[in-house]
């Protein structure tokens, strides 16, 4: 890249957002890494320079940013922009996942989902956009799932805040584009991190593991950085045949009842295959 573009990541020490932060650098970027703590940042950062080099460090700004803080929202943004310049790209990526049945939910979880995931990331888009309008000029990118598309039994919580990063994401697209200020949302399938790897011995995930491999967080990174950022599209799914399939599910909800049994029984059984191959290697 011949020009300083600058971008700001959440959750980028670890699972995808650590892909996603190399690939920011490996292009050329200037990157504002966080996370809500930032010693975990600075390690990822450490073993980025050791693989890549001591002077990527010079384009690299590890920060602690608690995404559930309007306020700490304001003083990254404006910091960064006194460190860096003006920001010309905001990633949307820290978030949780805390699989249960409805039945079984527990106000901390419920709270921690919809903080993360959804207010976290309204309150990182509201700010990026008041600045990007100003100067007619960014790209907002809000990473959701393909649980954002069709509900998920066993992920009602996540599944719904999903919902809202979507629609939120969808509608600020229509609302930025006059001002030269583009949206996109991605919604990837079940990606093996280790946020995912966590949900391998519950049955409530199931339907995470039910499609035919768990997406690469690499692959996911790769396609934000070098085909996203460039093409600018409003919404990606991956896969695209799991996102047709997903929004299929969402028309005509009545499926689930007939297609559901189905895909969970697929994915409890790709499920304990990764329990034996964790014991086969003696993860266990």
């Amino acid at each position: 890249m011949n020009e300083k573009r600058v971008c700001l990541l959440t959750g980028a020490s670890g699972g995808l957002g650590r892909s996603i932060l190399r690939h920011l650098i490996e292009t050329g970027y200037c990157v504002i890494a966080t996370d809500v703590k930032v010693s975990s940042v600075r390690q990822t950062v450490n073993e980025l320079a050791d693989a890549l080099g001591e002077s990527v460090k010079d384009r690299l700004r590890p920060l602690a940013l608690d995404v559930r803080s309007s306020a700490a929202w304001s003083t990254v943004w404006k910091s960064s922009e006194r460190y860096f310049g003006p920001i010309d790209i905001l990633i949307n990526n820290a978030g949780v996942l805390e699989p249960a049945y409805t039945v079984d939910l527990i106000p901390e979880s419920i709270d921690r989902q919809i903080d993360v995931n959804t207010k976290g990331t309204l309150y990182g888009m509201s700010v990026a956009a008041r600045s990007m309008k100003e100067r007619r000029h960014g790209h907002i990118v809000n990473v959701a799932s393909l649980a954002g598309i069709s509900p998920v039994p066993g992920m009602s919580v996540y599944s719904a805040s999903k919902f809202a990063v979507r629609s939120a994401s969808l509608a600020a697209a229509r609302e930025l584009r006059e001002y030269g200020v583009s949206v996109s949302v991605v919604c990837p399938d079940g990606i093996h991190t280790p946020m995912v790897d966590g949900a391998k011995h519950l049955d409530e995930a199931a339907l995470i593991f039910s499609g035919a491999a768990l997406l690469r967080a690499d692959d996911v990174a790769r396609l934000i950085v070098q085909d996203v950022l460039k093409r600018r599209p409003v919404e990606v799914h991956i896969p695209k045949l799991r996102g047709w399939l997903a929004k299929i599910g969402s028309a005509f909800p009545a499926l689930h009842a007939y297609l559901g049994p189905m895909l969970v029984r697929t994915g409890l059984a790709r499920q304990q295959k990764f329990r034996v191959s964790e014991k086969t290697s003696g993860v266990l």
